[in-house]
């Protein structure tokens, strides 16, 4: 080789580097003969083209609940640098000593045209006519296999399933797990060297989905149907024609169970005080199945007398099926009753109830003024006796009487959930015998507050939990509207008040 060649970057040991990295060894070129002109290598016509790069089935997104009906297959081999039939052959470029560098590519020009004969120009035409009917007859043959597309029985990949008991089976739509992949790809119109082309479909199994005409409950002689709904634009990208998208199924040969009733042995006990109530729940069965049922209730707290509570049976469904139990309910309701209650109304508030409570007040201010009458005198008249003696304590007569309710039943008052205040008009008189200080002025009237807290009532009967019994050095005043404020309307951030009207 020339050495005005040695730099050339067509020449073929230089074109060898290149395609080195391909394992593609270059072609030697055949020196031409003395006065030859050499004809340029052609490069081969046939093209390494990628397949196109489909989704795998972990990129796709399922949409139904029915699974697909192959497993996921592994995608196509791609290469990883394709040849194109635009690439450049390495013998392209060489230049025989004496002759021309050729561009490469070029092709030398063609010798002058003679006139066509009559039998050459007559075989043209008849070679166009017959190139037109192959053309015709290709793309007829493309509609067909492309556009027609194969009948697919899509019912055939799918069956519906009963399982349980007879008048308490369950069913679904399940893939039918006898068909092999290779009458799958038969039905599909693949070859068998095609395998990895049904990942391509995996996308359209996903988007089957199923409609029953019945689900629950299903005896043995009840037919049960099925409509598939599918993708079908996806289908028409495929070429898949369905030609059958219907089940049906007659259910036969279902055993009888045994009939149980799980709360036979449930204890279920309310406790408390409305509408702070609770409920407490014992399974005492010796069954082991029933023994090992979890019961759950919808309300467990805040419950009141009358209010209704469902128990759940929480059981396993396919144990039962084993053991052909049928469980004749699940659920159960239970009304709420035998709590006694917060007086929360001034409707709870009967003749017998407020003469219960009213002595249970009067009791509390007529205990305090018997041991501090004194000292009450001296509250209403703001001064201060020595050696008093009682004159006259009168009756004490209610003036304000307001009940005060927590806002929230579940929440905890430390004073109390109820309470109920009285505020009590009473008129003392006194004297003394003391030659220092002021002398009494005559009687002097005031109001002495009482509380009444945690009230309850139970088939009629009172129950008070805490009487606050009064102090003159705080529960009295000369005016009802200063307990009032103190006792009543300060506390209305946390209770809801309800004035009682007293009996006339």
């Amino acid at each position: 080789m020339n050495d005005e060649n040695k730099n050339n970057p067509n020449r073929s040991d230089h074109m060898e580097d290149i395609f080195s990295s391909n394992t593609i060894p270059p072609i030697e070129p055949e020196k031409p003969e003395q006065g030859q002109i050499p004809t340029p290598d052609v490069a081969p016509t046939t093209a390494f083209i990628p397949q196109q790069t489909q989704s795998t089935p972990d990129q796709m997104q399922p949409t139904t609940q029915i699974p697909p009906v192959n497993p996921p297959y592994p995608p196509i081999n791609q290469p990883s640098q394709p040849y194109t039939t635009n690439m450049v052959p390495p013998t392209m470029g060489y230049s025989p000593e004496g002759m021309p560098l050729q561009t490469p590519g070029a092709i030398p020009p063609p010798p002058p045209k003679k006139p066509l004969s009559s039998k050459a120009k007559k075989g043209i035409i008849f070679g166009s006519i017959g190139g037109g009917v192959l053309i015709i007859v290709a793309i007829i043959l493309c509609i067909v296999l492309l556009g027609g597309g194969k009948k697919f029985d899509l019912g055939k990949y799918y069956m519906i399933s009963v399982q349980g008991m007879n008048g308490n089976a369950t069913a679904e739509v399940i893939t039918n797990d006898s068909i092999t992949d290779t009458e799958l790809m038969k039905d599909l119109g693949l070859k068998s060297n095609q395998y990895s082309e049904l990942v391509n479909y995996a996308g359209f199994f996903q988007s089957v989905s199923a409609e029953l005409s019945k689900t629950e409950g299903i005896s043995n002689g009840d037919t049960i149907e099925a409509t598939l709904t599918y993708d079908e634009d996806l289908a028409e990208e495929l070429h898949i024609k369905i030609k059958n998208s219907k089940l049906s199924l007659q259910v036969k040969g279902l055993k009888d169970g045994t009939k149980i009733d799980v709360f036979e042995d449930l204890q279920v006990t309310f406790t408390g005080i409305a509408p702070k109530g609770e409920v407490e729940i014992v399974n005492n069965s010796t069954d082991d199945f029933v023994s090992g049922i979890y019961f759950s209730a919808d309300k467990t707290s805040g419950l009141s007398n009358g209010d209704v509570v469902t128990i759940t049976a929480n059981y396993d469904k396919y144990q039962a099926q084993d053991e052909l139990l049928v469980v004749t309910q699940e659920t159960k309701e239970f009304t709420v009753e035998g709590l006694s209650e917060y007086l929360t109304s001034a409707e709870q508030i009967t003749d017998e109830v407020r003469a219960a409570l009213d002595n249970k007040a009067k009791e509390a201010v007529n205990a305090s003024l018997a041991e501090s009458w004194s000292t009450y005198y001296e509250k209403f008249s703001d001064k201060y006796y020595y050696s008093t003696n009682k004159i006259s304590v009168s009756d004490p007569v209610i003036s304000t009487q307001s009940l005060l309710v927590g806002k929230d039943p579940e929440g905890y008052y430390w004073d109390g959930y109820n309470r109920l205040i009285y505020i009590y008009q009473v008129t003392i008189d006194i004297s003394s015998d003391s030659t220092f200080g002021d002398k009494p002025d005559g009687p002097k009237t005031g109001y002495i507050a009482v509380a009444l807290s945690d009230i309850c009532i139970l088939n009629g009967e009172v129950v008070v939990d805490n009487v606050e019994k009064p102090s003159p050095y705080g529960d009295c005043s000369t005016n009802n509207v200063t307990l009032i404020d103190e006792l009543i309307n300060a506390n209305k951030v946390e209770y809801n008040v309800i004035d009682i009207k007293p009996a006339a």
